[in-house]
């Protein structure tokens, strides 16, 4: 895949019935870019002309409602009644040739059974969306925890780290302020941060 001689894979999702001021993890996805018009999109970033400030992000795109299926009050519909104005939307556009989506829910993640090892160089890339972290402590945390209730604490985003059995290797993580944070350990028990802590 070469751009712009190739064109990127676009994908888009909406929130059909999402209430805009409840938690988006609360949302639910419904993938319609088969629908999507990808020579109609036009996305807006950053300061326009000689403006002092950067403007809201935007974007406009175009769906194709042969079957009537964006159409409000359409009862055929399979959104019915929640085509309406203010339907939470994400685009995503393919950079690469593979990426790993993890669903948006408590303990989601990817593993691997391989026998972790210390490393010896490290080459880790990762693309957030950030909106949600730090992470919180749910109200009620598990007892003995040590955890408090709406506390922030770190999330981990990618790693080969089992702290509960001295097996750690390297783990990327958002810390408890916000920031990045990467540990890593050369003989499994001790360990080494560097972070960028959110300003």
């Amino acid at each position: 895949m070469a751009f712009p001689q190739d064109r990127l894979p676009v994908r888009l999702e909406l929130a059909f019935g999402a209430d805009p001021a409840a938690d988006p993890g609360s949302w639910t996805w419904t993938d319609v870019s088969s629908d999507l018009l990808d020579q109609q999109i036009s996305i807006r970033r950053g300061r326009s002309d000689e403006a002092s400030q950067a403007q809201p992000t935007s974007a406009a795109l175009t769906l194709d409602n042969g079957h009537g299926h964006y159409t409000p009050g359409h009862p055929l519909s399979p959104h019915y009644p929640n085509i309406r104005q203010g339907t939470p939307a994400r685009l995503w556009v393919q950079a690469g040739e593979r990426h790993l989506l993890v669903p948006d829910a408590p303990g989601a993640r990817a593993q691997t059974a391989a026998p972790l090892t210390p490393p010896t160089d490290l080459d880790i890339r990762v693309e957030l969306a950030t909106d949600r972290l730090p992470a919180q402590v749910a109200d009620v945390p598990p007892t003995g925890s040590g955890l408090i209730p709406w506390a922030h604490q770190w999330q981990e985003v990618a790693g080969q780290y089992r702290a509960s059995t001295n097996d750690r290797s390297w783990m990327l993580a958002i810390n408890n302020a916000g920031g990045v944070a990467l540990r890593w350990s050369a003989n499994g028990a001790t360990f080494q941060d560097a972070q960028i802590i959110a300003g």
